[in-house]
């Protein structure tokens, strides 16, 4: 089992990274095993350890970053994300979980990172920034909630159709999604992700209230993700 989606290798090191999946995965299957007796520390050991990271994470244009919880929250997780990788779609609703819980302490920016390997990734990616610029953040998150709901149908009309249910007109969007700055909202997103490290989905980096940073590449649990956002208190 892996826990997230990674672009495809020649056969040598399609081979070498089977190998270390195997083991990998033997080495959480222990953890989680164990997680009832034992800290689950060992499970995380690289997963949010601590990260020197070159530049923020975040949009640097306040005007289109995709904030989910208060955007003054001191800490701040942000996921680069591709719609047709199942393992962001198991991520998505625990980072939702960990924003809900902290009582306004936390939020999460959503950036893109569509992988070559999933062709529909990159068009969602785009209509979701149309989305948000047509009609709003909250219309953006409900658009993902709802991609990552039916991931296995991304193709273009589905991508309109469900854009169209959420108040975008039709005009608009037919002229948004062959928009060139859209695009390039993406493509700054895989630009900034592929610079910090990210080389599958999902990829987060976390960004403390003392500065720090710390980086999660896949799809932990929830007891994970909690244990690594309370890492620094």
């Amino acid at each position: 089992m892996t826990l997230g989606c990674y672009v495809m290798q020649d056969s040598k090191q399609q081979q070498a990274i089977a190998i270390s999946i195997i083991f990998g995965s033997f080495l959480i299957a222990l953890a989680l095993y164990f997680a009832n007796t034992t800290d689950i520390r060992g499970a995380i050991e690289n997963q949010g350890a601590i990260a020197e990271i070159s530049g923020d994470p975040r949009r640097a244009d306040e005007s289109i970053r995709n904030v989910y919880g208060e955007k003054d929250a001191e800490t701040t997780i942000v996921e680069f994300s591709d719609f047709e990788c199942p393992f962001c779609s198991r991520l998505h609703p625990t980072l939702k979980k960990i924003v809900d819980e902290s009582e306004g302490e936390v939020n999460w920016e959503y950036r893109h990172l569509p992988l070559a390997i999933h062709r529909n990734a990159q068009p969602a990616a785009v209509a979701s920034e149309c989305v948000a610029k047509l009609v709003g953040r909250e219309e953006f998150w409900r658009y993902v909630d709802l991609l990552y709901l039916n991931q296995n149908n991304l193709a273009p009309e589905v991508l309109k159709e469900h854009a169209l249910s959420f108040g975008v007109e039709d005009s608009l969007y037919d002229g948004c999604i062959i928009d060139p700055a859209m695009a390039a909202i993406v493509e700054g997103d895989v630009g900034v992700a592929q610079r910090l490290g990210g080389s599958g989905t999902p990829f987060s980096v976390i960004l403390f209230p003392d500065g720090s940073t710390r980086t999660v590449s896949g799809a932990l649990p929830y007891q994970q993700w909690y244990q690594v956002i309370n890492s620094t208190q």
